[in-house]
């Protein structure tokens, strides 16, 4: 069985995980390929691909090992390729790789035996302009329009065509179901669950305190246009970053292209909320 293996750096993926996994691998008769950027911070031989197109049509999936972060990367990195992600976390809180280190064997066996689910996952598209050479994008977890100084920023959000206030905050969070848990659960978002067809409208420090957190159906289209007394703001899709000028108009609408994130069957979304979150833990012990 062939896997391909996404790692950014040494410090995720270690020499000594390294060739465990190999020992694994030769154990179990996987066949791994490695990112190239990856394979050349190691000391050892690896087989390697460059570009999603250099990873064979009949590989399983591609694991991810790292923490979230890096799977945001090897999201980005698959793009539109129907290619199931199986997130392994050597980081730090891990919501989206699920596998921890340690469990590696498990996960594996469970490949061989096909206890897996494949969950396929919402994703948000923004059009606007980027930079001179990026008008769209995709992201798996969410948009965000943020301040690029001191001042606060004025953003006028419209929902299908409809305006539907102008928030005057640090920036606003745009989030899909599976976003909930990262960016915007830091500023008091809610929790929803992957399966949910819906985005999430939530200001960074907003100057009314009244403004509170929106869901609205994904079948909405959202247009924000922001202004700023600086000369610009900062877009972000995910983990990328844009200076964008002011009055930078986005529309938001659910992408037709879905990202499938492998689990094993023995996981759950409550489980990791409450493995993850310490849902009902005694701290007295």
């Amino acid at each position: 069985m062939t896997v391909a293996i996404y790692s950014r750096s040494v410090e995720y993926l270690s020499e000594d995980d390294l060739h465990r996994l190999l020992a694994l691998g030769a154990k179990y008769g996987f066949r791994f390929l490695f990112n190239k950027n990856y394979a050349e911070q190691t000391e050892t031989e690896l087989a390697v691909y460059d570009t999603v197109d250099d990873i064979p049509a009949e590989t399983r999936c591609i694991i991810s090992y790292g923490g979230d972060g890096t799977f945001l990367h090897a999201v980005n990195f698959i793009g539109t390729r129907p290619l199931p992600v199986l997130g392994v976390n050597s980081g730090r809180l891990g919501f989206l790789s699920s596998v921890n280190n340690c469990d590696m064997e498990t996960a594996l066996q469970a490949l061989i035996d096909n206890s897996v689910r494949t969950e396929e996952r919402v994703m948000i598209n923004a059009r606007g302009t980027f930079s001179p050479e990026i008008s769209e994008l995709n992201a798996l977890n969410e948009f965000t329009l943020q301040k690029n100084g001191l001042n606060m920023i004025s953003i006028d959000a419209y929902v299908s065509g409809e305006y539907v206030a102008t928030y005057m905050a640090d920036g606003i969070i745009v989030s899909t179901p599976t976003g909930s848990t990262a960016y915007s659960l830091s500023i008091g978002g809610p929790i929803v669950t992957p399966g949910c067809h819906c985005f999430i409208l939530n200001p960074i420090a907003p100057h009314h305190l009244t403004m509170r957190p929106l869901i609205i159906d994904s079948s909405a289209s959202v247009k924000l246009k922001v202004t700023t007394r600086n000369n610009s703001c900062i877009a972000t899709m995910d983990n990328r970053s844009f200076e964008v000028k002011n009055d930078a108009a986005f529309t938001l609408s659910v992408s037709p292209h879905r990202i499938r994130v492998m689990k094993p069957d023995n996981q759950s979304f409550y489980d990791t909320l409450r493995k993850k979150l310490m849902w009902g833990a005694d701290n007295r012990k």
